[in-house]
């Protein structure tokens, strides 16, 4: 499963921001990953993350999170992760 909210250029920047400091102290968890819908050059930006510390990656940006039961059928460009999109069934550019 995983988690979706729009963001503005500003909040979307900030919680970046937030997201690589959790990130970091969770040595780069493998499970996790920060994602940004295709598509969304001016805004809003969907951002989408997995569920791995999705309550921890929620609290960056509270608020108007959702369940996103079709991500797996959107394309996607990565912000931050460390695997392959693939391993984590979701469709983007190639790694």
């Amino acid at each position: 499963m995983f988690r979706i909210k729009s963001m503005d250029l500003a909040t979307r920047t900030a919680f970046e921001d937030a997201f690589d400091k959790l990130w970091t102290l969770l040595d780069h968890d493998p499970e996790m990953g920060l994602f940004q819908e295709e598509g969304a050059a001016g805004g809003p930006f969907r951002m989408l993350i997995p569920e791995r510390h999705a309550e921890r990656v929620e609290s960056l940006s509270p608020g108007d999170w959702k369940n996103c039961r079709d991500a797996t059928e959107r394309s996607w460009i990565s912000i931050r992760r460390a695997r392959s999109m693939a391993d984590y069934g979701l469709k983007g550019p190639p790694d």
